[in-house]
């Protein structure tokens, strides 16, 4: 074989190699893929304003029309799975990385076009697992390099090709049909996610909450005002839980309802969506049944940390979900309430300044947050601790402030303050 027959030999088996992992990669991309991990939680705070495109004096244009208007399914940041999701029938599981924006019933048959957000290149426009027709596009936001993700459009639409460039308010194509390969079958809609930094991540859906970090909540610019897309058209979140006390018919008296805060937040908890309330004679039966399994998990049934506390919801119930938030921010609570979710919180009591406990107020303390309202800037809870904490508000500073986990056993030594949170689906 001589020496120039090898090297183009060489050359052609590199070339094919490089291909078929650069259709590999594209392939790992897609929606369902795994992809890396991160402790870190990068949600917006409370302090964040709608930020504006690279070079732009005003806020960058919306991908479509009345945006604000179409976020009713599924915001940035909800925890989905096929039993529970807000769009049946559902086959995708998982964090949902961008914001859906939804049409409107009499645009079931009619254009609805898609605008380019924000000055830049065309990355990929290719046909993806879970979207049918996708584009994404280099280009910053806020001062951030980022990939944009559009989802479900008709690719004959997109004039644009890979390598060209759009403008920001650019018509970049139409949405796919409903049902149709454009949309992988899916409903017709726009799926819009942005990607921090310059590598390509399709990702519809990821596995753990701290994933999202990787991903930036689209509503923080196209969305009106500063409503996140993690929080809903509505200023109220508050999810139905029957509301229970620690001390039935004010039996203060019996060690068992004295330190029955963590079991009676577990009775709360494990019957979330029910309107049925509880009689006296049930919450002393299962308060009792809760400590008693407490005491032969471990050894005590007094005080039971965040973590000790999911464990016990899990064998009360026989279920097998529930996430420890370690630590826990106002953000990812929000986030959680505005999933569909409640939360079991430690609290040092004596910092909640609840004028229904007697004073001082327990050093340890667990309750139920069932919502918040975003225009009083109230935590909604039901609080066991009193009769008189059944959809009971606390600011949110004066909640987040007196968050406090809490080892498992008698009353032992705290040492540092760790704010961790339990989230029940």
């Amino acid at each position: 074989m001589n020496t120039l027959f090898k090297i183009m030999l060489a050359g052609g088996i590199g070339a094919l190699l490089w291909v078929l992992f650069i259709r590999a990669e594209e392939r790992e991309l897609d929606q369902y893929a795994g992809g890396p991990a991160t402790d870190e939680v990068v949600l917006p705070s409370e302090a964040d304003t709608p930020p504006q495109a690279s070079g732009e004096t005003g806020a960058a244009p919306v991908p479509i029309s009345r945006a604000d208007e179409r976020v009713t399914r599924k915001p940035f940041g909800i925890l989905i799975d096929p039993e529970t999701s807000p769009v049946q029938p559902e086959r995708f599981r998982g964090y949902h990385t961008g914001t859906d924006f939804e049409i409107f019933p009499e645009e079931a048959e009619t254009e609805v076009l898609i605008r380019a957000v924000c000055d830049g290149t065309i990355a990929v426009k290719r046909d993806a697992s879970g979207y049918g027709g996708v584009i994404v596009e280099h280009c910053e936001l806020g001062g951030e390099t980022v990939t944009v993700i559009y989802g479900h459009l008709m690719l004959e639409s997109v004039k644009a090709n890979a390598g060209g460039r759009v403008e920001r308010g650019d018509i970049l194509g139409r949405l796919g049909a409903a049902g149709s390969t454009d949309t992988d079958g899916e409903r017709k809609h726009l799926h819009l996610s942005i990607h921090r930094g310059e590598a390509i991540d399709i990702r519809g859906y990821v596995s753990r909450r701290a994933d999202l970090s990787q991903w930036i909540d689209p509503c923080l610019f196209f969305c009106s005002g500063t409503r996140r897309a993690h929080e809903p058209v509505s200023s109220i979140i508050n999810h139905t839980v029957p509301f229970a006390v620690q001390a039935p018919a004010g039996a203060w008296q019996d060690p068992v309802f004295q330190d029955g805060c963590e079991e009676t937040s577990i009775l709360m908890a494990s019957r979330l969506g029910s309107a049925v309330s509880f009689s006296v004679e049930e919450m002393k039966q299962e308060i009792r049944t809760l400590a008693k399994l407490s005491g032969e998990l471990f050894g005590t049934a007094v005080d039971t940390s965040a973590k000790d506390t999911l464990t016990l919801f899990r064998k009360y119930t026989g279920r097998t979900d529930g996430e420890l938030l370690d630590p826990a921010t106002d953000d990812e609570m929000r986030s959680a309430l505005a999933s569909g979710h409640i939360l079991i919180v430690p609290m040092d009591g004596q910092a909640l300044g609840n004028p229904h406990f007697t004073a001082p107020g327990p050093e340890t303390h667990m309750l139920v947050v069932t919502g918040y309202d975003a225009e009083t800037g109230e935590y909604i809870t039901h609080d066991p601790g009193t009769r008189f904490g059944d959809g009971y508000r606390y600011p949110k500073e004066q909640l987040i402030g007196a968050m406090r986990d809490y080892p498992t056993g008698d009353h032992l030594s705290i040492g540092s303050a760790v704010k961790r949170a339990i989230v029940i689906p």
